[in-house]
């Protein structure tokens, strides 16, 4: 069963660009397992609740959430006391073995190593290795 953890950044995207992810995810993996942090889930709600953003972003945060409710993922603490999550990301993937499902390029950068694989969203409809 293949290992996917999924940053914040992804999930968003997804979701305002009305991806399924779980057809995509069960067509490339058949089975597999979603691990969140529970740090992206905190910035999912900072986002959801940020007046600053537009009405738009706020929503697909709050859609977010309510999608993670649903699937409910494998919740895991990277322990981020004081640090970027991504930096915390990058500490636990080079540590385990899964599949980073992820739209940052500099992440993805500080990542390659042959542990990590990465997943992207292409042509804004298409879930597929970066």
């Amino acid at each position: 069963m293949q290992k996917i953890l999924l940053d914040t950044n992804f999930i968003v995207t997804a979701v305002k660009q009305k991806i399924d992810l779980f057809e995509e995810f069960g067509g490339l993996f058949g089975f597999y397992e979603l691990i969140v942090p529970e740090q992206v889930i905190g910035e999912l709600k900072k986002l959801s609740k940020n007046k600053k953003l537009k009405i738009k972003e706020r929503q697909a945060a709050e859609v977010s959430l309510e999608l993670l409710k649903k699937i409910k993922p494998k919740i895991i603490d990277i322990k981020n006391k004081g640090k970027y999550v991504d930096d915390k990301i990058a500490e636990y993937l080079n540590k385990n073995t899964m599949v980073l499902a992820s739209l940052d390029k500099h992440l993805r950068r500080r990542l390659e190593n042959d542990k990590v694989k990465f997943l992207t969203i292409k042509n804004k409809k298409k879930i597929g290795f970066a």
